[in-house]
């Protein structure tokens, strides 16, 4: 077996979930594990589509990503990622607009507030107890 070193270089690339779509409700119970692999999935997506100037005329990014592509992806059915979409756009986490018949369908992300302004805050899991607590970082000397 060849297992990770502590001076390795790990160099793949990593995907990220904000901290409170796993700690915190409602996303906590009401995201099913599929629909937080999708949001993952669009987040990513949202950083290429943000590179190559994906905006409309009010300069919101949008993506696309096809229920198809999402199903290859998770391995899942039709059915499954259906549902998944559903639960983001329920929490509107995520807003769908159609275009015309046989066209992709472009996805917004809703910067929601709770979710996007957390950067500079750290979620502290206690273990023994299973819960969790929100806090600001602090520098001590």
């Amino acid at each position: 077996m060849n297992l990770v070193k502590q001076n390795d270089n790990l160099s793949f690339r990593y995907s990220t979930l904000p901290s409170l779509i796993l700690y915190e409700e409602p996303y906590k119970s009401k995201l099913s594990d599929k629909a937080k692999l999708l949001y993952i999935i669009i987040l990513d997506s949202l950083k290429l589509s943000i590179k190559n100037n994906y905006t409309n005329e009010k300069n919101e990014v949008y993506i696309y990503l096809s229920r198809q592509e999402v199903q290859k992806i998770l391995n899942c059915s039709d059915k499954t990622v259906t549902k998944a979409f559903n639960e983001l756009i329920s929490l509107d986490l995520i807003y769908e607009e159609r275009t015309a018949i046989g066209k992709n369908i472009k996805i917004y992300v809703n910067k929601k507030d709770d979710i996007f302004t957390t950067y500079g805050k750290f979620t502290i899991i206690n273990r023994k107890k299973y819960e969790c607590t929100v806090g600001n970082f602090t520098n001590k000397k």
